[in-house]
């Protein structure tokens, strides 16, 4: 049982845990994020598109799309 948000992009789940874990290193490497809170897939992604909110510690917030973790 898949989460509502999830459930759509149920075939790229090995993709939305990779990107997960780019995402939260990416917003580490920031020098903004002491401690990832939450690393969530956002509503705003597409099937095309994924896109990831990094929650930190700090109370920063970071977005990332798929193309900026692929780059």
């Amino acid at each position: 049982n898949l989460p509502k948000l999830v459930k759509p992009f149920e075939e790229r789940l090995p993709d939305i845990e990779k990107f997960r874990r780019l995402a939260a290193q990416k917003a580490l490497a920031s020098g903004q994020c002491q401690r990832v809170e939450a690393d969530e897939l956002n509503a705003k992604s597409t099937k095309e598109q994924l896109v990831f909110m990094i929650n930190c510690s700090s109370g920063s917030t970071f977005y990332y799309n798929e193309s900026e973790l692929t780059e």
